[in-house]
């Protein structure tokens, strides 16, 4: 496992944001800083993890660099009241930069209408998320 040396973090709520760099430098012992931007947040660093429960997408594959390791655990598609919400993080031009795309279950993601991978598996968004 590599050693994580510092942390970028970035939330719409500046309080939050804040609140959660201060409380996990101090529990990690290690420098983790608040930023204004998702695209701050990715420059440059080896590993982004993306958590987020949006509805729109949030983080452009402009943003993302040759190399770098990109996991994304967004919220579930879920539904309220008979509405399909549809959970978002990732644009579709994450997926058609990238070289290799993990999943859990392709026939998962599609079935359950994973909101960032259904279009790329069922070939929404490019070709080669038809693979």
């Amino acid at each position: 496992m590599r050693p994580i040396k510092s942390v970028r973090v970035f939330s719409p709520n500046p309080h939050n944001r804040k609140k959660f760099a201060a409380a996990f430098s101090e529990k990690l012992g290690i420098d983790v800083r608040a930023v204004d931007t998702p695209e701050e947040a990715v420059r440059g660093k080896e590993v982004v993890l993306i958590g987020t429960n949006s509805t729109v997408p949030v983080y452009k594959g402009a943003w993302f660099e040759p190399g770098q390791t990109v996991v994304s655990i967004v919220g579930a598609t879920i539904e309220i009241d008979g509405e399909r919400i549809i959970r978002r993080e990732l644009h579709d031009d994450v997926f058609e930069r990238s070289d290799v795309v993990v999943v859990n279950s392709k026939d998962q993601a599609v079935y359950d209408y994973e909101g960032d991978i259904y279009e790329p598996c069922t070939g929404g968004s490019s070709s080669r998320g038809t693979r």
